[in-house]
């Protein structure tokens, strides 16, 4: 597979073009962009917002001795600074989005967490052990894992 930015350079080359040869404008194609991407964002409306999260789910955050305790004092999404800290959803929205059968057998372990923002990142980005290591507790007390669900670990 070639690398993205090859890929973004031919695709903008490809572009360029299609404008000498079809006398396009960018204004036509930024409308054809959008029309393509209507039914996803027609798709994003249907998903519940983070404040309706926020109103739905329990709040935690990680205490220094790394267990969860729950907060009450997050009532909306403008009660805390989104460029220090974020919200987390412990069952991944992912799964919300794509598999609702499953996740409606999960939900009732759904919960926010409230953490740093670099913590957020290097919980998606760092293997267990790196992150155990780093931060002091297991990444699938803060995202769910299948395998410990099934090994009854959430019970």
């Amino acid at each position: 597979m070639r690398a993205p930015i090859e890929r973004l350079r031919e695709l903008i080359i490809l572009q360029r073009k299609l404008i000498k040869k079809y006398l396009i404008t960018n204004e036509q194609i930024y409308c054809l962009e959008y029309d393509l991407n209507r039914e996803e964002r027609e798709k994003m409306k249907t998903q519940p917002s983070m404040n309706e999260d926020i109103q739905k789910y329990l709040i935690y955050k990680i205490t220094p001795s790394k267990t969860l305790k729950r907060i009450f004092w997050i009532t909306s999404t403008q009660d805390y600074n989104h460029g220090e800290y974020e919200l987390h959803h412990f069952v991944r929205k992912s799964i919300r989005k794509n598999n609702l059968e499953f996740y409606s057998r999960v939900e009732h372990l759904q919960k926010l967490i409230y953490m740093t923002a670099q913590m957020n990142r290097d919980l998606e980005n760092m293997g267990e052990d790196t992150f155990f290591k780093k931060y002091g507790i297991p990444k699938f007390d803060l995202v769910f894992c299948r395998r410990k669900w099934r090994e009854g670990y959430y019970d």
